[in-house]
């Protein structure tokens, strides 16, 4: 069975090796870099299953790594490790499109765990045969992440595309709020939380050309609704 290749974005040399070391045990392909920018410059010649990023970085930090990774290589799931543990920096960390965010100190056994989990659901989610949704004037590609729109089409990222084939799915029934947590993020906290009313926010506008919109149905969750069927 061929192996997971990970990239591994950490200046600090002695967690770096001892994360690679850690990781390449438990049967993934690593490769490993102290600078952000040079990481980001490895993607035109390499391909990777999986980010592992810190968030302070020489060269270029990781928010910004995480920017272009969404922009280009949208469906590559990505992991913070980073000391920077206050709300406002896990936030944004989820913001820029991360599956988890990792304070460090941390159990290396546990990053491993999550990572071997992440890579799971993601082969499950490519094993699915449902490419394309539908409701109303909107069709949603999740292989090209794309958002059609009568003759308009727009890119979505990752979380963007799960969570519209999430309420796309539902046909006009409510969704809950939780299930879609766990759905994305397999928890319900406050930085997930406060990272969905993100997306959810990005979808609203993005449905304003559309006959659907975005209603939440207080207590209960979230439902798209047509509110033009001409």
């Amino acid at each position: 069975m061929e192996k997971h290749k990970v990239i591994l974005i950490e200046d600090d040399e002695n967690l770096g090796y001892l994360l690679k070391e850690s990781l390449e045990i438990h049967e993934f392909n690593v490769r490993w870099f102290t600078n952000g920018l040079k990481a980001w410059e490895s993607f035109e010649s390499a391909s990777y299953d999986l980010c592992l990023i810190d968030v302070i970085l020489p060269g270029m930090d990781g928010l910004e790594i995480a920017s272009h990774i969404n922009k280009s290589h949208s469906k590559l799931p990505i992991i913070f490790i980073s000391a920077r543990s206050l709300k406002s920096d896990i936030i944004a960390g989820y913001a820029s499109g991360c599956v988890d965010y990792i304070v460090k100190p941390f159990e290396i056994y546990e990053l491993i765990l999550k990572s071997k989990a992440i890579l799971s659901n993601l082969n499950k989610e490519i094993q699915k045969p449902d490419r394309y949704y539908h409701r109303a004037n909107l069709k949603l590609d999740t292989s090209l992440q794309l958002c059609f729109i009568g003759e308009e089409n727009q890119k979505v990222n990752r979380i963007e595309t799960e969570i519209l084939k999430i309420l796309l799915s539902a046909e006009g029934e409510v969704v809950t709020r939780n299930y879609i947590l766990e759905k994305i993020w397999e928890r319900n906290d406050m930085y997930t939380s406060k990272s969905l009313d993100t997306y959810l926010s990005k979808i609203r506008k993005l449905l304003l050309p559309s006959e659907l919109s975005l209603k939440n149905i207080y207590g209960l969750g979230y439902v798209l609704e047509i509110t033009d069927e001409n």
